[in-house]
This record gives structure tokens, sequence and C-alpha cells, in this order.
């Protein structure tokens, strides 16, 4: 039998990547938090259409609290893997474990020590967790964008959604930290960036 897996999705490249990786190793439960950022909307459609794509499933939304938005990026991922295993204890079927695709993002002691600790609590609370269960799974910690997008080539990257400023999915910014990640990425990479992007004169290119 397949494990489960519950796995955070933003709708970004990192999104595509890890849905495309998880689909022939578990049975995919997608989420999507809405932390009250700007872009939501966007998000979450690009993130439909990427499980759609991938076929592991409806994605399924969630709102948390806004105030995660002002945590620091780490603190924001560690929140969102708590608030994610909130979410999968209530799964009818059970679950395996939590995936999520930062890059270069949590610590491998980190991980070990939220694994550990996460192991202890299965067991005071009864349930049947195989010792030494990866609870938090992490492909993507050691590497950047970069290598996410030559490390999958095949990967729905077209329908991703990076920009921090707009809901509109038809388009980026090309200027915010996002657009900017994703540009740096795919010129790393040598991948022709199709993204279409808009200048600082509001006029679309791409």
């Amino acid at each position: 039998m397949m494990k489960s897996a519950v796995a955070l999705v933003s709708g970004g490249l990192n999104s595509a990547a890890l849905l495309y990786d998880l689909r022939d190793k578990y049975t995919v439960c997608p989420l999507f938090f809405n932390f009250g950022q700007a872009n939501a909307l966007a998000e979450y459609r690009s993130a439909q259409s990427i499980a759609k794509v991938t076929k592991v499933g409806a994605v399924d939304g969630m709102d948390i609290p806004h105030s995660v938005s002002g945590c620091p990026p780490k603190m924001q991922q560690a929140a969102m893997i708590v608030f994610a295993w909130s979410y999968a204890l209530l799964l009818p079927d059970g679950f395996d474990c939590v995936a999520i695709g930062a890059s270069q993002g949590l610590s491998i002691r980190y991980l070990r020590e939220f694994n550990e600790a996460m192991s202890l609590a299965m067991r005071f609370g009864s349930l049947e967790m195989i010792n030494g269960t990866e609870f938090v799974y992490s492909p993507f910690d050691h590497w950047d964008k970069c290598d996410i997008l030559m490390r999958f080539p095949e990967a729905p990257f077209g329908l991703t959604f990076s920009c921090r400023l707009h809901s509109l999915e038809s388009y980026h910014c090309g200027t915010c930290e996002g657009c900017l990640e994703r540009k740096q990425a795919f010129l790393a990479a040598e991948i022709p960036d199709r993204t279409p992007y808009a200048d600082d004169e509001g006029v679309f290119r791409g």
C-alpha cells in the first residue's frame, strides 16, 4: 500500500517540483494555507492547476492566523508544519508524513529534532506510528531554485506563480523578491523563462 503525505503547496516553483516528485511515491493530499498574503488567490489557483496536471488530487485550502505573515521565513515554515500536522491528524484515513518543498530552508537539526519530538508525542498519544518515521519530508532542503529547475525539467513550472505583489496569476510584476528569485533561478539554470512580467511602467513583456 502506498504511503500518504500531506503536501504543503503555495503554487510556486517548489510546489510544482514537490508534487511532481511525490506523485508516484505517495498518495498526496495537497494543502494550501491562506495567512492573509496579497497573492493568496493567485497562489491557490496555481496550486490547483499544478495538482490537476500532476494528478495528485484536489487542493484543500485552510485559513491560518494572519500573524504568521509577520514571522521570519524559517519561523513561518515551522508554524505551517505544525498547522499541517493539526490538519493531518484529523484525516479519516491517516497519513505518514507532512511534505514541504522548502529549498535551503529548514536545517537538518530542526528536522531531526522535530521528528524526534513528534515520535515521542505520538507514542504518548497511543497513535500507531512506526519508530523512526520521517514525519517531515523535505527533499529540497539543500537545493536552491536553480537546482530544482534542473532536476525536475518535466515538472509543470509554467503553471506556477511567484509574484508577491499581485493577485492576478496571469502575470508577474518582475520586481518583487519572488519575481527576482524566479528570474535568477531560470537564468542560472539556463532555462528559457517564459513568465509574463511587467516592467516598471506597467507594460507587459514575455
